[in-house]
């Protein structure tokens, strides 16, 4: 009976592309890991790691048994059934982790949602408010133009009833009379006085 060692690295077909999402959903799932570089988180309760590839980081599960040669069972690749059980279990933790990766991109969708639909409601508060001052600006504006208004109207009309008052005293001082103006309750009367 010999003793045959083998190493195998068996690359898993999922992938995560954010990396702060897998650490967060490692760490959902309590799965101890370390960053061991830039590239590369490691699990410390079993044998894979995570590799960044192309801008993706792959799983890695990496097989090291030293196993009797007559223990071998199965197919070509000798698989025993002690591997064929880590290897069960290498998929469940991936499984997890990718479900949990799953769950918070819908959360983060919904998260950036609820913050645009915010965000909306606040730009619509903003247009309102805007368009409440302009036109509350618009209106300060035509009050005080018909306010100019009102008195330049007032002063053409006090002008030509001057003109008028000085009219009627040069046309009674023509024949021979004078004007007195007396004032009541806010009205200007004038009255013909002979000389």
């Amino acid at each position: 009976m010999s003793i045959i060692v083998r190493a195998k690295i068996i690359a898993i077909k999922t992938s995560f592309i954010d990396e702060e999402i897998l650490l967060q959903s490692l760490e959902r799932c309590n799965i101890k890991f370390v960053k061991t570089s830039k590239n590369a988180i490691k699990l410390s309760e079993l044998d894979i790691t995570f590799i960044r590839k192309n801008g993706k980081y792959v799983a890695v599960f990496e097989e090291l048994e030293e196993v009797e040669e007559d223990l071998i069972v199965g197919s070509s690749i000798g698989e025993t059934v002690e591997i064929g059980r880590k290897r069960m279990s290498v998929n469940k933790v991936l499984s997890d982790v990718k479900t949990e990766y799953l769950k918070i991109i819908k959360e983060r969708i919904e998260e950036t949602k609820k913050i645009s639909e915010y965000k909306e409601k606040m730009l619509k508060e903003i247009q309102l408010e805007k368009d409440r001052k302009k036109q509350e600006i618009l209106l300060e504006r035509k009050r005080k133009n018909l306010e100019r208004l009102k008195k330049k109207m007032e002063l053409e009309r006090q002008k030509e009833i001057q003109e008028k008052v000085d009219e009627l005293k040069e046309k009674a001082r023509r024949l021979g009379y004078s004007i007195e103006e007396k004032v009541e309750k806010n009205e200007r009367i004038l009255v013909l006085v002979r000389r």
